[in-house]
């Protein structure tokens, strides 16, 4: 049996909703800081790639 608040006046439903929304905040804000940090780690490996390639041209010349 699922009470919806009518009895009550709570919209039960949707004070759910809210708690559940607020309490996934702090785990999106990791999730978007893990997504940022992967982007940084490629841009860091790319740069490093043609570093390299720079160093192996300089030393072959």
């Amino acid at each position: 049996m699922r009470l919806s608040g009518l009895s009550s006046g709570l919209d039960i439903d949707q004070m759910m909703k809210d708690l559940m929304r607020a309490e996934r905040i702090p785990v999106n804000k990791l999730e978007k800081q893990r997504t940022e940090l992967g982007w940084k780690m490629d841009a860091y490996r790319e740069i490093n790639v043609k570093m390299q390639a720079l160093h192996s041209s300089i030393l072959i010349h």
